[in-house]
């Protein structure tokens, strides 16, 4: 698995994986209690992709 470049790069003992974190920040999403106001299907969404351009940056170097 891909560990998350800056854990790498801070030496940080037993670095997660991007996939470990996207997986964990959709759950928190998805358990996260309703705020007026925010739509938690974006919510979701953005905690899906949102370090899908760490993952590609790495396999491209």
């Amino acid at each position: 698995t891909t560990k998350r470049s800056g854990w790498v790069r801070r030496d940080v003992k037993n670095p997660e994986s991007i996939a470990d974190h996207m997986y964990r920040m959709s759950l928190m999403a998805l358990i996260a209690p309703d705020v007026p106001g925010l739509d938690r299907n974006k919510c979701i969404k953005m905690t899906i992709v949102h370090d899908i351009a760490e993952g590609m940056l790495l396999f491209s170097v």
